[in-house]
Formats: structure tokens, sequence, C-alpha cells
């Protein structure tokens, strides 16, 4: 497979996941209107330890269906996918019933982990299992449909992911909007209901998700044709082979969620022995999470790369095409810093005006500083989901899970004891060394197996640095300007995250535009899209 078809098929899933975030984002700034920072923190209390029990119950099935059935695909043998397709349906619907179990019945337990019984300023242990309970349902759904995107992927069609996921992700903002609104404002409920009730849409934009899959799976029929095995293969052998992927792959998806979930369950907590009550705990604990949201924007693109990277390299890897693997390597690696860098930057020049705009002005100071503070981890997130599926990719999935145990290690260790010296910007410190250690050890295995560093492309590296620098330096000028004459109310505040973004966009675009690496990576495409107009 080509580097073009690696940036092609990766430009679909960009598309569709970073819709499908900016819309996830999109939907916290008007649902936290209606719910407040007790609203949405009881939110987080159910997602964290939902999205960890997902990954598990998935096993990081669509990386490791779509290794399996491209490998098989170049080996000439396509009905070995189909057949693991078909089984693994019924395994990971059976997977889902367990995985909801297991949550709906450790509700209260997780509950008790993150909130006082003693202290009755904030969220009761009632509320967050009763917000769990209704959330666990979509668990029954999510795991077999995550095999179905993962044999599209396999036959490297991005469409069906993409859209499906694109799709899921409106109808859970309409029931979750529309869902509160009528619950709080005309049938008046407890917030704590209202939040209940969003949570569950979660189940039915994944019913939905499905009807698209089954749409796709009527629109291609030839993928799915049962064909005589020309080798047979014990359903054990497959499974076999199967896990051997999946699990690293589970582990490794496991990176972002397990971080962020360490975050939640210890920040309240270590905050209290600070000497605050645990409702002033939990507004610290949902002003991270909203700054958590606003960083994984920009991280879907590394994501997109994860997804469509690992069944390309393993082609190019065991095929023994040294030259097309570096040149991917390279591209992912030019991708990250073109997108991902400058995002990553803008929100850290107008971080406060940015929290202001997108959540209101009454926590805009403090969470302003949690975001400028954890923007950072925006590229690092980054560049580990990438590094660490070209390490899945060559089939050195240990060293990518040896990598992630390591940097969680440091963050267990040091999360608590930071956030009770440092307030909320511990956990952000501890998260940053815990990466940088899971990064540097991905990076170091890659150049011993590959023979390709990313010094190599350090050259790329300085020209989008000195691009985001002019840009930040331009952005912080324009905008201490309009703060001198501007007064500070939100509609101000909105004036001004716009204006930087223009400003940020512009700055950068002029300069990035002019470098080999935009040619490089775009330049076949700007010239067919000229001669097209021309």
């Amino acid at each position: 497979m080509s580097s073009q078809s690696l940036v092609k098929g990766t430009m679909i899933l960009t598309v569709a996941i970073m819709l499908s975030k900016i819309l996830g984002f999109i939907y916290v700034i008007p649902f936290t209107r209606m719910v407040g920072s007790d609203g949405f923190v009881l939110f987080e209390y159910a997602y964290k330890p939902y999205a960890v029990i997902l990954i598990l119950s998935t096993m990081g099935i669509p990386l490791a269906v779509s290794k399996f059935v491209s490998k098989y695909n170049g080996l000439g043998k396509p009905e070995m996918g189909v057949r693991l397709l078909y089984s693994g349906m019924f395994f990971l619907t059976f997977i889902g019933v367990i995985s909801f179990g297991l949550l709906y019945g450790l509700a209260p337990q997780i509950a008790s982990i993150v909130i006082n019984p003693d202290d009755t300023t904030g969220n009761s242990i009632e509320n967050v299992v009763y917000v769990i309970r209704m959330l666990s349902f979509a668990l029954l759904i999510v795991p077999p449909m995550a095999i179905i995107r993962g044999f599209f992927q396999g036959n490297q069609n991005m469409s069906p992911t993409g859209i499906s996921q694109v799709v899921e992700q409106i109808v859970r903002i309409l029931i979750v909007i529309a869902g509160s609104f009528v619950m709080i404002h005309i049938f008046h409920v407890e917030e704590y209901i209202a939040v209940g009730f969003a949570t569950f849409g979660t189940t039915i934009g994944a019913v939905v998700s499905c009807v698209v899959l089954y749409w796709y799976y009527r629109k291609n029929p030839s993928y799915f044709q049962v064909k005589p095995m020309q080798e047979k293969m014990s359903y054990g052998k497959i499974y076999k082979e199967l896990l051997s992927y999946a699990i690293p792959f589970a582990i490794v998806s496991l990176a972002t969620p397990v971080y962020q979930m360490i975050d939640t369950f210890t920040i309240n907590q270590a905050m209290m022995s600070r000497g605050v009550t645990q409702s002033e705990a939990e507004t610290v604990n949902a002003l991270i999470g909203l700054v958590q949201k606003v960083i994984m924007i920009p991280v879907s693109l590394a994501t997109a790369f994860a997804y469509t990277l690992v069944p390309q390299v393993t082609n190019s890897y065991t095929s023994g095409n040294i030259t097309v693997l570096h040149e991917q390597m390279k591209k992912t690696y030019q991708a990250i810093f073109l997108l991902t860098m400058p995002a990553v930057c803008g929100l850290l020049a107008i971080s406060q005006v940015a929290f202001g705009a997108m959540f209101g002005m009454t926590h805009a100071q403090e969470g302003g500083w949690y975001l400028a503070w954890y923007s950072p981890l925006g590229l690092m997130f980054s560049i580990f989901i990438v590094t660490a599926a070209m390490l899945q990719g060559i089939n050195e999935h240990r060293q990518a899970v040896y990598s992630l145990l390591a940097g969680l290690v440091f963050k267990i260790s040091l999360n608590y004891m930071f956030v009770k010296w440092y307030g909320g910007n511990g956990s952000t410190f501890a998260t940053e060394i815990g990466f940088m250690i899971s990064i540097v050890w991905n990076l170091v295995v890659l150049k011993n197996k590959t023979g390709f560093s990313i010094l190599k492309v350090g050259k790329d590296f300085t020209q989008t640095i000195i691009a985001c620098a002019l840009m930040i330096v331009t952005v912080v000028g324009v905008d201490q300007g309009l703060n001198m004459v501007l007064e500070p109310t939100y509609t101000m505040y909105l004036v001004r995250m716009v204006v930087g973004i223009v400003i940020g966009a512009l700055v950068y675009g002029m300069v990035i535009f002019r470098t080999e690496m935009f040619k490089t990576l775009f330049g076949n495409r700007i010239s067919k899209f000229k001669k097209a107009q021309g």
C-alpha cells in the first residue's frame, strides 16, 4: 500500500473522527450550562470507567481485525477474514453482556471511590450509581459493532467506520441536549436524573450506528461472501492469532482513558487533603474534565492515523518494503507536526479567552490556567498514539505495552502527591512525565527495529516550531490589544476567541504553506486542484 493511499485513507477517517470529536465537544458547552459543574462531573464519573470497560470488552478488536483481514487479503485468503467476522460477532455479543453486568453491578463500588459519604456538599453516591447504570446499557451493543468496523477497515474501506461514528455522535448529542433540556425545563426533574437520561443517549446512538453499518453491509455484499477455505484453520488458531494482536491493541488503547480516569478518581480526595470541601474539589475535577475534552479534538488526527497506519505498516514491513515503510512513518510524523501542533499552540495562546468563551465566565480564569498547562499534552498524546501504532504494525506489540505500563507506573505513583502539592495542575504534571517516558521508549525501539529515527524529520519539526512561535506571538499581541479596549464579558471573550483563531490560522498558514514539508504532503493535491480550476 503506497504512502499516498495511507494519506487518502487517513483523510477519510480524519474528517469523520475530527467531526465526531468536534460534535462530541460542542454538546458539552450547552450541556454544562444546563447541568452545571456538578452535573458535568457526574457525567464524567460514569464515562471514565465506561470508556475503560468498553476498551477491555472490545479488546482492541477494530485495529486487530483490520490487521488480520489486511494480512489474509494480502495472502489471497479473504475467506479467513469473513470467517472471523461471523464468529467474532457472537463472541463479542457475549462479552458485551458480561461487561454490562460488571459495570451495572459494580456501580456502587465505583461511586464510593470518588464520593465521600461524610461530605454532603457535592454529589451523592446514589446519584453516581444511577448515572453509571444508565450508561452501562450501551455495552450490550457497542462491542459486536466494533468487529464490523474493523472488518471494513481491513478491506481498506474507511467510510463505514467514519460515517457510522459521525451518525452515532449526532444522534447521541441530540438526545443529550434535547433530553436534558426537556427533563430540566419542562419536567423540572433533579439534575442527576437529566444527566442519567443524557448518558442513555449513548445506547440509542449505538443502535442507529448499527443501522448505518447494516446499510454498508447490504451495499458491499462481496466483502461478506463465505467462500470455500483454501487452507483449513481452526477457530482456536484464528482467535489465538487475533488475540495476539488484540490484547496489545486494547492495552495501548487504554492509555488516554486510563490516564484521565486516574485523574477523575484521585483529584477529589487529593484536593480535599488540601482542606477544600467535596463540592470545591468536584469543581476542580469538572474543570480538568472540560480541559481534557478540548485537548482531545486535535488528538483525533493521531487517532485516525492509528486506525489506518497499522494495517498498512504491517503490509510494508512483512513484505520487506523498507523504503515505503520509512516514507509512511515520515509522512505520519509530518502530518502530526503540521496539523496537531498549531492547534495545541493556539489553545495555549488564548487559553483563558477560549475557556471563557466555551464554558462561561464563572471559572474562565481558573479553567484557562488549567488549559494552558494541559495544552502540550495534545501533542504528546498524538505522538504516543502514532508511535504505539507503528510498533504494533511491525509486530512489536509487547514493546508498545511495556512503554505504556512504564508511563502509567509514574502517573499512578505521582498523581495524588502532585495534586496535593500543586492543586489541579499536579495531575497534568504527572501525566506529562508518564507520557514522556512512554514516547522516548517507543522512539528508541522504532529506531532499533526499523532504522528510522524521528530525528530525520527534525527539519520539519523546526519549521513547525517557527511557524507556531510566530503565530503565538502575533495572537497574544492582538489579544492583549483587544483586552485593553473590550469589556471582559462573555460576548467579548467570544469575539476575542474568533479573532485569535482567524489571526492564528492566517499567520501559521502563510509560514507553513511555503515549507517543503507542506509541499511534500499536499503538493500533488494542490497541483491537481489548480489544474482542475484552470
